[in-house]
């Protein structure tokens, strides 16, 4: 079963006149085998491991760059 992105509880705060939403900080309880994966992908494949189960939490942070699309298998 697909969960929408926006179905678990989040947290609203306010810097610089712009609204950022980020996950609750109770959901860190909820979290294990986490794996990281850090540097630059510069188009080149990033492979992790095989991951078993039906949630998965990304996250990614995007630099500026001239790249026109992103995409995840």
């Amino acid at each position: 079963a697909q969960v929408p992105c926006l179905s678990i509880p989040r947290q609203l705060t306010m810097h610089n006149g712009k609204i950022y939403q980020t996950p609750h900080s109770s959901l860190k309880q909820l979290r294990y085998n986490e794996e990281t994966a850090l540097g630059y992908a510069n188009k080149f494949a990033k492979q992790l491991h095989p991951y078993e189960g039906d949630n998965f939490e990304l996250q990614i942070e995007i630099l500026e760059n001239d790249a026109t699309e992103i995409y995840f298998e």
